[in-house]
């Protein structure tokens, strides 16, 4: 999956919505762009660790930070871009 799909799913699995000129942020603030999780760690902790918090198990959340440290410390994976592929892995297990 390209990172924009990656970013997108995440964005709309955490409450952000979509219209023709940008996104509506879950804090109902307006900006033109999405933040990007696949880099940026500290916008991964302010929007989709409090959805993980509230929607998953807390078996399901270590399964998915084990996900995660295995893919940067042995797959040298950047840890924003691991961290995102690890909650999607959390919301497709979920479906």
């Amino acid at each position: 999956m390209e990172n924009q799909e990656l970013n997108e799913k995440l964005a709309k699995w955490a409450g952000f919505e979509p219209d023709a000129y940008g996104w509506l942020y879950p804090d109902k603030s307006w900006w033109r762009f999405l933040p990007y999780f696949d880099t940026d760690l500290n916008a991964c902790f302010k929007w989709l660790v409090p959805n993980v918090e509230e929607k998953y198990s807390r078996g399901m959340v270590s399964r998915m930070l084990e996900e995660w440290i295995y893919q940067v410390v042995f797959e040298s994976i950047e840890p924003a871009l691991a961290f995102s592929k690890a909650i999607e892995s959390l919301i497709n297990a979920s479906k």
